[in-house]
């Protein structure tokens, strides 16, 4: 039963704990916990910001920091050992030390700050941790502050969650008693509970709101072709030349005659030069042969071009249309069935795949380009972005909007240094 419990809650935790924002990197909150598992009143955060405009405080619990942390530091060890699985390496023989909640692994270089020094991954699992517990409070305070309610249908889905647990461990005591294990209490699952479903749903409701203006599909496409570029394709493979075979120089063969035996007999001699002249006459033949593949490769490379700067030049002057073209290419039917609506790229990918600068091609435009280095020829032709990967960027622009507002009331949190200090060395913490 334990077990379904620490999944619920290190579901909920993780997604907390990946629901950061850019908040800024300092070192910040947790709290006191007692012998006895009693959550000592001192808050490890307090927000100024949402004290002035909600009727009380926001306070995070020790037990619940420490909870999340735990988690953190369980997703970034096995996110270190997906590493080890995809490369076939060991953490230890690159850092010297095994994936393990020990002071070794946690003193790993993360990376460097602009001052040269390290930062660990210890202070990166304990930042990211706080970065998480300021969003919950954000949160927390701007629905409080907007007077906003979960809708009906999650209060139902909590209420049948809260159930299912009383039917799991018997009664709220005995659940009281699992949770506190995790020095978790009801209430804090309740509130992870609702502050992750208030995360999800507050966006929306500000933006429908109009607490943030929406961005509209023009500021979406706008964004998109700042530095993007939408477009079809097809390409026509060229015959590359074939490698030809080292053969021995002059050089080699004086180099090879002149460690023979000064005693050869002139007959001997003789006997060398016609074989020499026998291979003399066969390395002519060879090259005749391959002087003869080049040419025939020169023209089936030339009749390739011709047949692509013809439909080149027919969809220019929409006597052919893209379908049709695409189907007499080398990968049209792959093409189709990957890019239907398009491939985008950024404008410096786009310019160094077909040589030419996005901002020179307007929507429609066509554009041919022979890749000597490949041996591909190229049709593109710009099209403007669709309605899905605009829908898309939408989203982004008001995930983005939403995340600066939170980022501004992050930086508003003020921490209790005295209590987070204690929690620094975060290898100790359930060791």
């Amino acid at each position: 039963m334990r077990n379904n419990l620490k999944r619920t809650f290190a579901v909920i935790c993780l997604c907390l704990s990946f629901l950061l924002s850019a908040c800024g990197v300092q070192n910040e909150s947790i709290m006191q916990i007692k012998g006895s598992n009693e959550v000592v009143s001192e808050s490890l955060l307090s927000d100024e910001i949402i004290t002035d405009f909600c009727s009380e405080d926001g306070e995070i619990s020790v037990p619940l920091f420490l909870y999340t942390l735990t988690n953190t530091k369980a997703e970034i060890m096995t996110q270190y050992k997906s590493i080890e699985e995809y490369y076939g390496i060991t953490i230890e023989s690159v850092y010297g030390t095994p994936i393990g909640d020990t002071k070794e692994f946690w003193g790993i270089t993360y990376s460097e700050l602009e001052d040269g020094t390290a930062y660990t991954l210890g202070e990166y699992a304990f930042d990211r941790t706080v970065n998480a517990c300021k969003q919950m409070l954000a949160i927390e305070g701007l629905a409080s502050a907007l007077d906003y309610s979960l809708p009906d249908t999650f209060s139902e889905k909590c209420e049948e969650e809260y159930k299912s647990m009383l039917e799991e461990y018997g009664s709220a005591d005995r659940w009281s008693v699992e949770l506190a294990k995790d020095n978790l209490t009801i209430d804090d699952w309740d509130r992870v509970l609702r502050y992750y479903y208030t995360g999800n749903y507050l966006s929306e409701f500000m933006f429908e709101n109009d607490f943030i203006t929406e961005p509209t599909d023009d500021q979406a496409k706008a964004s998109l072709e700042e530095n993007n570029i939408n477009f079809k394709f097809m390409n026509f493979y060229l015959n590359a030349p074939q490698e030809a075979e080292d053969t021995e120089t002059d050089d080699d063969a004086q180099s090879a005659d002149s460690s023979e035996s000064v005693d050869e007999t002139s007959q001997d001699k003789a006997e060398e030069s016609s074989e020499t002249v026998e291979e003399s006459e066969a390395e002519n033949a060879e090259s005749n042969e391959a002087s003869t593949e080049d040419v025939n490769l020169e023209l089936e490379n030339a009749q390739i071009k011709a047949k692509a700067q013809k439909i080149y030049e027919e969809l220019v002057n929409k006597s052919l249309s893209y379908e049709d073209a695409l189907a007499q290419s080398d990968d049209g039917e792959l093409i189709a069935s990957y890019y239907p609506e398009g491939m985008s790229m950024t404008s410096e990918e786009f310019v160094g795949y077909f040589g030419i600068e996005a901002k020179e091609l307007k929507s429609g435009d066509f554009h041919y380009y022979e890749d000597a280095k490949n041996n591909i020829i190229y049709i593109v032709q710009r099209i403007d972005f669709s309605e899905t990967k605009v829908d898309d960027e939408k989203e982004n622009l008001k995930n983005d909007l939403f995340s600066d507002c939170i980022v501004d009331l992050c930086e508003k949190i003020t921490v209790n240094e005295d209590v987070i200090s204690k929690y620094k060395n975060i290898w100790d913490i359930n060791n």
